[in-house]
């Protein structure tokens, strides 16, 4: 007879690469840092894994001399998760929260898990959300040698199906070859669950 297996023994898996993705909530840190016009942090469950991944949007805004907001990294990684999950509320060219309608979101954490909520069909925070995204998860390079290599997202998230797979690998090769994503090699230092600062242009 077979023993019933509780782990895969001597298999290594560290979660790198395209990967399918449930998003369980998302976190609002941006009053926490004086130079964060944006910080969210989106907490991601990876199909086979026990932990979340991490998915920080963060910065600053770009401004025009008449003061109104431009597309930057930070509003294009926003752009990605809501058209990822349909969301119809963003960042508007004054720098705040509101939907397509134009009514003003007081509170983009609580909107963002209302909808998450819906779009999961739960708030129970002890179900599996369904894993309807993929994403690409790496190590990042480390600009000096001997620094840890950090575990991150990259910002384009897809939908879980043959189009988006297509649409992010095509995302992928093309911010290597610009050299936007560096990833570590075998011989760079694994990091702690600390995040370094995002300087990724996309």
């Amino acid at each position: 007879m077979a023993l019933l297996q509780t782990s895969n023994k001597g298999t290594k898996n560290d979660f790198t690469g395209f990967l399918e993705a449930g998003i369980e909530r998302v976190e609002d840190k941006s009053g926490q840092y004086d130079w964060a016009d944006c910080w969210l942090d989106v907490h991601f469950k990876l199909k086979g894994s026990q932990y979340p991944q991490i998915h920080s949007i963060k910065g600053s805004f770009d401004k025009n001399p008449d003061g109104t907001i431009e597309v930057n990294r930070v509003v294009r990684q926003f752009n990605y998760l809501r058209e990822a999950i349909g969301f119809d509320g963003g960042i508007n060219t004054e720098g705040g929260w509101e939907m397509e309608d134009g009514s003003v979101v007081d509170n983009i954490e609580s909107t963002l898990n209302q909808f998450i909520n819906t779009m999961n069909g739960s708030d129970n925070p002890l179900l599996e959300p369904p894993h309807d995204f993929l994403i690409y998860v790496y190590r990042e390079a480390p600009k000096k040698a001997g620094d840890k290599a950090y575990k991150r997202v990259l910002g384009k998230i897809v939908s879980n199906n043959n189009s988006g797979r297509a649409d992010l690998e095509s995302y992928v090769t093309y911010m290597k070859q610009k050299g936007y994503l560096k990833e570590a090699s075998e011989n760079d230092t694994p990091s702690t669950p600390a995040q370094p600062k995002d300087d990724m242009p996309f």
